[in-house]
């Protein structure tokens, strides 16, 4: 990664993971947004690409900018991860096998499919902490637990071990120290469903590395 704006790239000294800017992230994107495409962000010693153009340039180029290194502040050519890199920190031809094994699962035909197992198992988690009252932590009670049953079904991962698999997105850890940990109670009334789902990295390698086995 550079360790300083190209040039004539606006320089913000904004941390985009301050609580108050997770909390209302919007007025930070307004200002970037009237950027011409990237600003740099001294804190972190990145750049963040803003307009949608630009963005879906560099997802088609993986030869110029690669995801090997990782996805997210840390080089991992120079920090070593501290787990297996998954589907979204690899380059062919690595990244190849692995996405094979999971195209036939999220593909939108195959995730229609899977919907109404999704809705199911999400009203069931639903109504069971709804039925168990007081305070819930969305992430701990319902998004992971939702996560790994549904898509490690859905990917043919056993059970036993799954937990070991979800990485803690709510919380990015990296040279220098860098991390957050954000936590809201929430009293959960009938009607609060909103899910945020990711798939699992580590998940994904595992069944790629089966289908390589057989």
């Amino acid at each position: 990664m550079p360790a300083h704006p190209a040039p004539h790239v606006p320089v913000y000294d904004d941390d985009p993971y301050a609580e108050d800017v997770l909390v209302d992230p919007y007025p930070l994107f307004r200002r970037m947004l009237a950027e011409d495409s990237a600003v740099w962000l001294s804190r972190h010693q990145v750049h963040a690409i803003t307009h949608f153009d630009a963005v879906h340039g560099i997802l088609v180029d993986h030869e110029t900018f690669i995801s090997g290194a990782g996805v997210g502040p840390v080089n991992l050519h120079v920090t070593p991860n501290w787990r297996p890199q998954g589907i979204l920190e690899s380059d062919p031809p690595r990244h190849t096998p692995m996405r094979e094994a999971v195209t036939g699962v999220i593909s939108p035909r195959a995730m229609r499919r899977l919907r109404p197992g999704f809705d199911e198992v999400a009203e069931r988690m639903v109504a069971e902490l709804v039925a168990r009252g007081g305070e819930v932590d969305l992430v701990r009670d319902l998004a992971e637990p939702f996560t790994l049953e549904v898509f490690g079904d859905a990917l043919g991962i056993d059970r036993a071990g799954r937990a070991e698999h979800l990485v803690a997105h709510g919380a990015i850890e990296g040279e220098g120290g860098l991390g957050v940990e954000i936590l809201h109670p929430l009293e959960l009334l009938p009607g609060d469903t909103g899910l945020q789902l990711e798939l699992l990295d580590g998940g994904l390698a595992a069944r790629a590395g089966k289908d390589r086995l057989r």
